[in-house]
């Protein structure tokens, strides 16, 4: 196997899986091909650097985190689609020799993960407090329709009635 052929997952994080190569990046809109059956897409978004490509998973990353990619082909199945064929090879992450360079690798993922839960929170209780005030306006405007509804029936009943005393007291007359 080609060494400039090998790809290593360095994170997954949901469905973005950051791979990073010796050479050979592939281009953006590319698909990898990962999984024992090649049941995983990934659709590479952008490269971070010259060895690291990010990408989003189109199918469920499951078993992705301890693996290693090995370009198997590539080719073209159209003019707008380039596809890359990747085989998953278990492999030991490279960080779990070098006890600085894993808890280096914790620390980021744990700060990531932290940063990220803050944003969730912080996005699901804009989104509550959008919803609880929009709830509110309206209940507002169905009471204000309701107060307005009766204001008119009260004052058409209020000319039926003077309308009704004027005939009325046209005939006493």
């Amino acid at each position: 196997m080609d060494k400039q052929s090998l790809g290593y997952i360095v994170s997954v994080r949901g469905t973005v899986v950051d791979i990073e190569f010796a050479t050979q990046l592939p281009q953006v809109r590319h698909v990898l091909k990962a999984g024992p059956e090649r049941n995983v897409s990934l659709e590479v978004q952008t490269q971070l650097n010259e060895h690291t490509v990010q990408a989003i998973a189109l199918n469920p990353t499951s078993g992705l985190a301890k693996y290693c990619i090995q370009q198997q082909r590539s080719g073209t199945a159209n003019k707008s689609q380039t596809y890359i064929y990747f085989t998953i090879v278990p492999v030991l992450p490279q960080s779990l020799g070098n006890e600085q360079a894993t808890l280096s690798a914790l620390v980021r993922e744990y700060l990531f993960i932290c940063l990220y839960q803050a944003c969730a929170k912080s996005l699901a209780s804009e989104h509550a407090s959008r919803l609880a005030a929009m709830q509110r306006a309206d209940q507002n405007i169905d009471e204000m329709l309701a107060h307005l509804q009766h204001v008119y029936h009260q004052q058409r009943q209020n000319q039926i009635d003077s309308e009704l005393f004027d005939v009325i007291a046209s005939f006493t007359q």
